[in-house]
Formats: structure tokens, sequence, C-alpha cells
């Protein structure tokens, strides 16, 4: 055994060179180690073992020291190192933060020159006549000669649109079809602009809008002169209408209103309060019969309100009625006897109590009153005379009415 030994040490000492200045190599050529290592091993045909243990092995090292190193052969096998704690080698740490950016690089040299492309489609070629316009004819665009803009004028089938004109159509064989649509498709447009204009299938006229009133009915005409009232039809059976309209005078437009709760004739009326009183004859025609009703119309709201009946003692029509100071006043008349009267009564709006007042000298019906009321210093006294005549004239012949404001 020691034979042995001693010969495995003649070897090391064969193969190792040793020297103060260096470290150690080991090799079997006699190469000094290099400067910068203390244990320099080469070799061309064999490699270096160094200790190999188990994870229980390795762990069971005593105070190991900084960059030691094993091979562990179980678990995760690989070559360990110790710093802080046992680390796997090859193992990937966390990533380090972004160094800066370097500089560009140098541009590099210009490409060669790219074959030509194909040839794109023909530009539009230009106009021959100021304000022409284009549309495509199914291939390609095309000048049109019938439709003209300036920029600041359009004409259609003219090329010299009236200069007050943002868009001037002239045919003489074709007309201009504006939007049509029912009554319920145009409630259905949001926000209509003020002078939007359509064509009301329902009704056959065309409409305008205007913010104050709404939608207008423009089948409706006249002038200063003539108002055309809108055409009604009574009940079968009676001669006498329900229908209220509103007349805003500019324009000629005539606006549908809340229709009077009771049909009947011989209808005197009074404004006072902002609103409109209404006493009716009593209705004794057809299948209905009712007695003398008052109503009241509130425009603001374009609701009717009833009222108490008129005083059973008022049995007559064809009255004038007057506002004064407040009361309303109902002048004469005539009873079912085709006689007139001489009555006058009082009527509060504030009590809807009625008192006989003095009567007129004479009896009197269709007759005419007149109330003249004081204004202020730039104002004259004036008197207006109004005269209606309705269809009533063609069923109970002369029925004038005169009635001075």
């Amino acid at each position: 055994m020691k034979k042995l030994i001693f010969t495995i040490a003649i070897a090391v000492i064969a193969t190792t060179n040793l020297t103060a200045q260096t470290g150690v190599s080991i090799n079997t050529t006699g190469v000094a180690a290099d400067p910068s290592a203390m244990l320099d091993v080469s070799s061309t045909d064999a490699g270096i073992l160094i200790p190999r243990m188990t994870k229980t092995q390795r762990n069971a090292i005593l105070a190991p020291a900084e960059g030691l190193l094993i091979y562990q052969t179980d678990d995760t096998i690989g070559f360990w190192y110790y710093s802080n704690k046992w680390n796997l080698m090859g193992q990937k740490g966390a990533t380090g933060p972004q160094g800066p950016t370097g500089n560009d690089g140098v541009a590099g040299a210009t490409g060669p020159t790219g074959p030509v492309g194909a040839t794109g489609p023909a530009g539009i070629t230009p106009g021959t006549a100021t304000g022409n316009t284009l549309y495509w004819d199914g291939s390609t665009w095309a000048e049109s000669h019938n439709i003209y803009n300036d920029n600041t004028r359009v004409g259609i089938n003219t090329n010299n649109p009236d200069a007050s004109a943002g868009l001037d159509i002239n045919f003489n064989d074709k007309g201009l079809l504006i939007p049509r649509l029912t009554t319920a498709e145009r409630n259905n447009i949001q926000n209509p602009a003020e002078g939007l204009v359509i064509y009301n299938t329902d009704n056959g006229c065309i409409e305008i809008y205007r913010l104050a009133q709404g939608w207008f009915n423009m089948c409706q005409s006249g002038s200063n002169e003539c108002i055309i009232l809108p055409s009604i039809i009574s009940p079968a059976g009676y001669y006498y209408t329900g229908f209220y309209h509103e007349f805003t005078g500019n324009g000629q437009w005539w606006v549908t209103k809340a229709n009077y709760p009771k049909p009947r004739t011989y209808l005197r009326s009074v404004t006072y309060n902002n609103a409109i009183y209404v006493f009716g004859h009593p209705i004794s025609s057809g299948s209905s019969s009712d007695n003398y009703k008052v109503y009241k119309y509130t425009p603001s709201n374009n609701s009717w309100t009833t009222l108490a009946d008129m005083n059973s003692s008022m049995n007559y029509d064809r009255y004038c009625l007057e506002e004064v100071n407040g009361k309303f006043y109902f002048i004469a008349g005539i009873a079912s006897s085709s006689c007139g009267n001489a009555n006058t009564w009082e009527y509060d709006p504030n009590t809807s109590t009625y008192t006989q007042k003095a009567n007129m000298p004479s009896s009197r019906y269709q007759h005419a009153t007149a109330v003249v009321r004081q204004h202020n210093k730039e104002q004259e006294n004036r008197s207006i005379n109004f005269k209606l005549k309705t269809n009533e004239e063609n069923i109970n012949g002369n029925c004038d009415c005169f009635n001075c404001i």
C-alpha cells in the first residue's frame, strides 16, 4: 500500500509545475499556469470533476465559502454555487434596468430605384364652362350642363340663376316635389326648423312650420280684405256646429283648436280677463236637448270650462252682449214667440250670478250695441263695425248682428 501512494505522488509531481510567481498548472505539456490563474488545468482529451453530492449533502456543508462550487446529482441536477445562498449556475436572473439609448447609426446608402408602377386612371378633365358640375354616367365622370353652381348660387336647368335666389329651378314642363308625409309622419319630425315645408298626404295640402304657432295649412288663402273661413260640416239633422278655429291674422292662417263642448246656434260671446265667455241658445233639434249653456275658453291652454247655466228667466236669444267694467250686459233679444223684448240683465263672471236691470225703452232683437271706452291721450275713441254672415242665413232668414266695440 505504501508503494502505491508513493507512485501516485511521483506522478503528480511529474505533471505539476509549482512556482512562486505563478499559480499551479496541471497538464502534460509542462506549460506554466496563466498569470491570472491560481490553478490552470488544461487537457485535450479529459475534463475536470468537482465534488458531486446530493442536495441533502450540499445543504449539510457547514459555513460554505462565498463562491463554493459543487455538482448536485438529484432534485435539480446541475452546478450550484454559493453566494449568500445556493444558486443554480445558468439560472436566468432578474431583468436589469434599461440602459440609455444609443446614438443613431450612420444612414445607409440609398437603395436602387424600384420598377415603374402601373399607369393610374385618367384624371378629371377641365370643364368647358363656368358653373358646370360633374355627374357619374355609370362608367366615368361627365360634365353636366343641367346643374349650374358658381359657389354662390345653384341653378337647375338654367345657367343664369336669379341673383336673389340661392336655388333657382327653371322648367316649363316639370314641377317641384317636396317631401310627402302623413300627419303622423310629420309629427314624428324632431325639432322642425322655422320655415320647414312638407306636403301633407292626409289633407292634400302644403304645410309650413312656424315656431310660434306650429304647423300651418297653406290651403287657406285670402287677403287683407277677405278672410276665408275653414270648411266645416254640421252633424246630420242639425244646423249648427261645434267647431272652433283661431285666426292668427298674419298670413291668413287658421289653426284648429279644442272644439266647443256643445254644438248650438245663436251664440253670443264676450272677451274678459284673457278668456272668452260664450253664452248659448238651448238645443232642441235632432236627438239633443239641453238648457242655455255657458262655457269659458282659455286660449293660453286651449281648454273649455263649463260654468253655471244662464238664468232660466232669460228664455230668449239674439240679444246683444257687452262687457263694461268687469260685468257682462245682455240687452233685449227675441223669445220663442219671435217677438223682441226690452230686458236688460247684468252678469258677474266672478260669481256667475245674474241681476236684472232697467229695461230698454222699447223691445229689440238682432240689434246693435256699442261700448265707447276712453283710451290714453295718444289714442282716439274708436268703434269698429263687424258684420258676420254665416250659413244660418240660408236656414233662418236674416240673422245679421252688428256689434260695435
